[in-house]
């Protein structure tokens, strides 16, 4: 393709992802899942744009995952595209998260109008708030049931943005745990042991440190040295409270040590 100007460069690679997808097509019906579709850059987008203009009556399903989009894509005008839009939870539908999540037999309406409040109908936030007043110990268990443990709740502090509630509760940590999980947040929303013991500045053992992390629900794993943030505004939240000058330290070294290490690949 050397020969080709990146225009043409760049429409033989669409023709091509297309190829490929109307050739599988013709095998089965394909769905297609793509989340964070917000974090798409313009070529992506492109391709995306020009597959959904090609799709004809080819079986593919594209399921497309994202925050709202500022420009106007081409696909969300075809007559074949349905947008479903999700909704904030009702203030029922929060009642009944909330007390699934604690079951708090008689609990105090103060607390219930609290997190109601300040979560918003964000079923994300509610489990937020929620670890939040856990971890202020306001809610406490003793053998096995919650009970809210603070006599007047209209004392008790929660940030009024799920990202302020998330850098409230990374604060609480112990200032080791803060750090291993804000450089954990450089490597991605993944990341393995081996990578994160290599860059941490440290030399230590960190699985304690990240089976702490596991404890307090906020990185996750399911295989070996191999975990991920349970959620990506978790890890937004952990890199965003990094100095810039520190991030871009952590990025050359993780960068350098990838070369390193996988170099041959």
């Amino acid at each position: 393709t050397k020969s080709l100007d990146a225009k043409l460069r760049q429409q033989r690679l669409f023709d091509l992802v297309l190829d490929i997808l109307s050739w599988g097509a013709q095998q089965e019906p394909l769905m297609l899942i793509i989340e964070d579709l917000h974090w798409a850059d313009s070529a992506s987008l492109g391709l995306l744009n020009y597959v959904a203009r090609n799709i004809g009556e080819k079986p593919i399903l594209f399921c497309l995952v994202y925050r709202p989009i500022e420009a106007k894509q081409e696909f969300s005008t075809k007559e074949y595209h349905t947008a479903i839009v999700l909704k904030e939870l009702t203030q029922e539908e929060s009642l009944q998260l909330i007390h699934t999540l604690l079951a708090i037999e008689g609990m105090p309406q103060e607390m219930e109008d609290l997190i109601l409040k300040k979560s918003q109908g964000n079923p994300f936030f509610v489990e937020e708030v929620i670890k939040s007043l856990i971890e202020q110990k306001v809610i406490t268990q003793e053998e096995g049931k919650w009970k809210v443990a603070v006599a007047d709740v209209k004392q008790v502090n929660i940030p009024d943005t799920v990202q302020g509630v998330i850098m409230s509760r990374v604060d609480r940590l112990t200032p080791v745990a803060k750090d291993v999980l804000q450089v954990a947040s450089v490597i991605g929303r993944e990341f393995e042991l081996p990578i994160l013991a290599a860059v941490y500045p440290k030399k230590m053992d960190l699985l304690p440190i990240l089976k702490d992390l596991h404890r307090f629900d906020l990185v996750l794993t399911e295989k070996e040295n191999h975990y991920f943030f349970k959620h990506i505004m978790t890890q937004e939240v952990a890199y965003d409270s990094l100095p810039f000058n520190r991030r871009r330290d952590l990025h050359n070294h993780i960068g350098d040590y990838l070369e390193e290490a996988f170099g041959e690949k």
